[in-house]
């Protein structure tokens, strides 16, 4: 059998050249015939180099224990594997998922054992996560998990945390509450201090009325209810400097919600930018079930998110405003999900070789600066608790002085003072501290409220006016403000006005701040 003409020479070749020194270090494997540059001949040569050298470490080998050899064979063999794996392996390109450097697998969502994924999917659980952030904001809480301590939540939040239209038991904080016991094996107790129908410009300065007890984690719900705050919310900002600057140094999670009441807007972004400065995560509810929203028009689909209260009929109110059984699970879940990950994750500070540097984000640690102060400006001043009072029952209840007209209603937990016809006047007795006064009263898209005059005690020439209607298509307290130039024991006057702008007179109270 002939072959190729290059596999006849290999044939012919001999198995050893003419001239074996033409074959040392500086021989080439390429170039020349057959003949003069055999591949054998090329291999004995080398091998009769390397026999000095492979005798004298198998002596060598010989010599060592038989623990020694096992361990030295380990490493080989490992270094084998990483060097297979560095050649072979796949490597994530420029647009690779995200990985998370977790202590262990089940600490990754997602992963094998993850229950939320398998009952939401990556998609919703992904989406549920507004801003992450470096995470260090969560650091003392969790730090205080791993340790196997009781640890105490507060809510801060409008109707949906005070869990209108839910049965209690099923309202998102306490579902969070028996899932990270579950999950932790420590105590969980939950401080719910949500108040229907306010947002920031309440918690500013009341959110301390439902607090008695030292916090861990703050839970700040006001997306929904901040929706008139417009592309600035000072009174978020105050709150979290506040509660950043606070002596129990809590941490702090933002949680956005969606109502259909509202378009996908609402307060969110004036929210999530304020908690982007502060690296507070955001945990979005909204922006999960929004989409949800906007995929299945008919009432029928949708109204499992949202609470059965209500007649409406336009789909924009399937049902009621307020989340359902399913949207409170969906928030718990989002919220367990993100903890979960977190309480794994091992804590992770790289300084960069750059001069840019950030300071940590713990709490206690707060920039000199509010979110909407230019750096050349004076630092923020301290905030102060101030003295709140509103028409729910208890110990803050209103300080009435003298009450002409004016009486205690309510609508779905949402408590008022509520006075109807021109004349109608009411006082309050409070003590300033700051300078300043202020009161919360409705305002009204389609409820046509009427307008009131508000001053303190001797200086009435100096008394403001109040509208309650407004061209924006929801119904909300709003707060405003009165400077004076005299702290201590005062009086509030109201009086409803007798010009009004929609034809009604009705006027509602429900906080005032001294």
């Amino acid at each position: 059998m002939k072959g190729t003409r290059a596999e006849q020479e290999m044939r012919e070749a001999p198995l050893v050249a003419e001239d074996p020194s033409e074959y040392g270090p500086d021989s080439s494997f390429e170039g020349g015939s057959s003949s003069s540059r055999s591949r054998r001949a090329q291999l004995q040569y080398y091998a009769e180099l390397l026999d000095p050298v492979r005798s004298q470490a198998i002596d060598t080998w010989k010599q060592l224990s038989r623990s020694t050899q096992i361990a030295l064979a380990g490493t080989s063999t490992l270094l084998l594997l990483t060097l297979f794996y560095q050649a072979f392996g796949s490597h994530p390109g420029p647009y690779a998922p995200r990985r998370y450097h977790a202590f262990n697998d089940s600490c990754q969502m997602c992963s094998p054992t993850d229950d939320l994924c398998k009952k939401w999917g990556s998609r919703v659980l992904m989406r549920g996560r507004g801003y992450q952030g470096s995470g260090e904001q969560m650091a003392p809480f969790l730090d205080k998990v791993r340790r196997g301590h009781d640890i105490r939540i507060g809510i801060i939040g409008g109707s949906i945390s005070a869990c209108v239209d839910a049965e209690p038991e099923k309202c998102y904080h306490e579902v969070l509450s028996k899932q990270l016991q579950t999950d932790w094996g420590v105590k969980v107790e939950i401080v719910n201090g949500g108040v229907s129908a306010v947002g920031s410009d309440f918690f500013a300065s009341c959110w301390h009325m439902s607090f008695s007890q030292p916090i861990d984690l703050f839970i700040l719900e006001l997306a929904v209810n901040d929706e008139a705050r417009g592309k600035e919310n000072n009174d978020f900002d105050v709150l979290v400097r506040t509660l950043l600057s606070y002596k129990w140094q809590p941490s702090l999670l933002v949680l956005s919600m969606y109502s259909p009441l509202h378009a996908y807007t609402n307060g969110a972004p004036s929210i999530e930018n304020i908690a982007e400065y502060y690296d507070l995560p955001v945990i979005s509810h909204r922006n999960v079930v929004v989409q949800q929203r906007h995929l299945h028009t008919r009432i029928d689909e949708i109204r499992p998110w949202f609470s059965p209260g209500g007649d409406f009929d336009h789909p924009s109110w399937p049902g009621g405003h307020h989340p359902g059984v399913l949207g409170h699970e969906l928030t718990s879940d989002l919220i367990v999900s993100y903890l979960r990950e977190q309480s794994c994750l091992p804590p992770l500070a790289i300084p960069g070789s750059t001069n840019l540097s950030l300071p940590a984000s713990l709490p206690g640690q707060i920039s000199p600066w509010s979110t909407y102060q230019r750096a050349d400006e004076p630092p923020a001043e301290p905030t102060t608790e101030l003295t709140c009072y509103t028409a729910a029952p208890g110990p803050t209840q209103f300080p009435i002085a003298e009450n002409h007209g004016f009486k205690l209603s309510h609508w779905k937990s949402k408590e008022y003072l509520v006075g109807y016809k021109p004349g109608d006047r009411i006082v309050f007795n409070l003590k300033v501290t700051q300078g300043v006064a202020s009161i919360m009263y409705w305002r009204s898209w389609a409820l046509n409220f009427g307008r009131a005059r508000f001053w303190l005690d001797g200086e009435k020439d100096r008394a403001g006016v109040i509208w309650g209607d407004w061209g924006i298509p929801i119904n909300s307290p709003v707060r405003h403000d009165v400077r004076t130039d005299r702290n201590g024991d005062r009086q509030m006057f109201v009086e409803i006005d007798e010009e009004t702008g929609t034809g009604k007179h009705e006027f509602r109270i429900s906080a005032i701040i001294g």
